[in-house]
């Protein structure tokens, strides 16, 4: 966030005077297997079930051949949605929405402090999330999973997510955002004039989406019945699936997201010297005002 509010403050001080009138420049926004796997551009929805079925299969049979099967009547067969951000910091581009300005004269021979306005500035805040490795099952489930997210610490939201499909899903809400006045000392026969911008910052990043399963493996040779957890321990391939830390006796397997927020952050108030003109202007002082 340093380096692109840095630029910001380059691209503010950038003033271009024609014919006495003052333009500012506009600040650039940089844009940014083999079971059961349906793949679209880069996307995918993989079916738990027969990930499950095909671990299960795998577990040498007893006596080499009393086989194992899936047996759901014990522990029920249910999945839980769970998720966490893992890189929320790729800051693609900060925008300066101005949203006004204030003039102050001291005449005195002395330091004064002026007061702004508190200015207002209703903007769109958005949210995009995509699940681009999902699940499909027929185990019961809830469909979505919503996960925290604090970023450029202010900005708090919930990313939800559905794992059972890949379609870009767009949340847009309309926020008023609030500068209370703010204190300007002005030196000694100085005019100052005071600029406010709320800065508007688009947020990249990356979710893991978990989904742990439960189900039970029956032993055809004795009916004895552990979960699919204990049963992970005895197959010879897993097909990606873990132990869930949260509950051994279910297994977890990992898909995952991406998503973009568009969001008011924060303001900036910069003050210029203009004893001297419009013209002569120059930067006296940059304050960045978090919200409250």
């Amino acid at each position: 966030m340093k380096r692109t509010k840095l630029l910001f403050y380059i691209m503010i001080a950038s003033f271009l005077f024609v014919n006495g009138s003052i333009y500012t420049a506009k600040a650039t926004t940089i844009h940014e297997n083999n079971h059961d796997i349906i793949k679209k551009q880069g996307v995918s929805i993989e079916d738990i079930d027969k990930k499950i079925d095909n671990m299960i299969a795998s577990i040498p049979p007893l006596f080499g051949f009393l086989p194992y099967s899936r047996f759901p009547y014990i522990f029920g067969e249910s999945v839980d949605v769970s998720g966490i951000n893992i890189e929320n910091t790729n800051v693609t581009s900060v925008v300066p929405l101005f949203i006004g300005s204030n003039t102050f004269e001291n005449t005195t021979d002395r330091t004064m402090t002026f007061n702004t306005v508190s200015f207002s500035k209703s903007i769109t805040d958005s949210t995009t999330t995509q699940t681009l490795n999902g699940f499909k099952t027929a185990f019961e489930a809830s469909g979505k999973v919503g996960i925290p997210l604090v970023a450029e610490g202010q900005i708090k939201t919930t990313l939800e997510y559905n794992f059972s499909h890949t379609n870009s899903n767009t949340k847009s809400v309309t926020t008023t955002y609030t500068v209370p006045p703010q204190p300007i000392p002005v030196p000694p026969h100085t005019k100052t004039r005071t600029d406010v911008y709320l800065n508007q910052v688009s947020i990249s990043g990356n979710v893991e989406i978990y989904a742990d399963a439960i189900t039970g493996i029956k032993a055809e040779s004795s009916g004895t019945v552990i979960s699919i957890g204990d049963g992970l321990n005895l197959a010879s391939n897993t097909y990606g699936l873990i132990r869930s830390p949260q509950d051994p006796d279910r297994v977890r397997a990992i898909g995952s997201g991406k998503f973009n927020l568009i969001h008011g952050a924060d303001f900036t108030a910069i003050t210029y010297d203009i004893t001297s003109g419009e013209a002569s202007a120059r930067i006296i002082d940059v304050k960045e005002i978090s919200f409250k």
